[in-house]
């Protein structure tokens, strides 16, 4: 049996080879700025940039769940993660420890999460383990993680403003300790999703984002048969999210790489989601639904709610 990354690095341990990471050593600040870019691919509900730091056989390891094996799922996971998320204030990788043992690294801690609620925020931290791997030109990447279950969150915290008396009587904060930048990303409105011209995909990826689009569409359905409310409508905000990372990163969901079925589950969210952007940037890539006989039905609604969006 092949040792896995995790008990090479425990066995170098064992004999004194491995050694904790000096914050300034070069592995340890190239994994960081590497984390730096998964906490803004993050908040930018970017999986394009955050897919660049991990190897091409990655496995994430999933509390609850299956793995995630390779680049091009690890991808899909990223994307729907990312997607389903809500919106992030700020996100910091926290390492508890790191172990260098030549050219590998493994890596404790959490992940804590600023997320919007409502008005206020709240903090999640996610138990996380990382084993890197450094590349043939040198970059660290990940090469085998696994996340915890999810913390419970700290209490949402609604800011209270102040009064400027109290303000004028406070007493000024204390120095405070130095830590990396928060990252705010806003992104501007827009009424135009860029939806790139098909890629190849594996076809792991492909059964990823298809289950995912029948899941989708089933609860939608679902929902809706038994009346709706606010249930419907957090299913359906959710679809157009996943489904909008999605196709920003691979192209619309075309019948010559998905099939019928799962072309007209997306077609389907469209038509439930309402959303203008989304409406008016998807349905001109549908035309192959309007040509096939078994996708003429689920085009229809489609096409008729682009014809219904107001004019520019």
């Amino acid at each position: 049996m092949r040792p896995t990354f995790a008990a090479i690095c425990a066995l170098a341990a064992l004999s004194s080879v491995a050694s904790a990471a000096d914050p300034a050593d070069p592995a340890a600040e190239a994994i960081r700025r590497s984390e730096n870019v998964l906490a803004r691919a993050d908040a930018a509900r970017d999986a394009s940039a955050a897919i660049g730091v991990y190897a091409d056989d990655a496995v994430v390891f999933l509390f609850g769940s299956e793995p995630v094996r390779g680049r091009s799922e690890v991808r899909g996971w990223l994307a729907g993660r990312i997607a389903g998320a809500p919106k992030i204030v700020r996100e910091q990788y926290e390492t508890a420890t790191l172990d260098v043992c030549g050219d590998l690294a493994v890596e404790t801690g959490t992940v804590a999460v600023e997320e919007e609620a409502g008005d206020a925020t709240r903090t999640r931290r996610t138990p996380r383990l990382a084993v890197w791997k450094r590349q043939a030109d040198g970059a660290w990447k990940i090469e085998r993680e696994a996340w915890g279950s999810r913390e419970e969150a700290a209490p949402a915290v609604a800011p209270v403003p102040a009064t400027p008396a109290a303000a004028a009587a406070a007493a000024p904060p204390p120095a405070a300790v130095p830590e990396p930048p928060r990252m705010v990303v806003v992104a501007p409105p827009t009424d135009v999703i860029p939806i790139p011209d098909p890629r190849g995909l594996s076809d792991g990826f492909v059964r990823t984002i298809a289950d995912r689009l029948r899941s989708r569409a089933a609860k939608i359905r679902s929902l809706r048969a038994s009346g709706g409310g606010e249930a419907l409508r957090a299913a359906i905000s959710k679809a157009d999210r996943e489904l909008e990372t999605t196709i920003r990163d691979v192209g619309w969901i075309d019948v010559a790489r998905f099939g019928v079925a799962t072309s007209c589950d997306a077609a389907f969210i469209v038509t439930e989601s309402g959303n203008p952007a989304l409406v008016r940037s998807a349905v001109p890539w549908m035309k192959d639904l309007e040509t096939n006989p078994d996708g003429v039905a689920c085009y229809a609604p489609a096409l008729d709610a682009y014809r219904k969006l107001p004019p520019k």
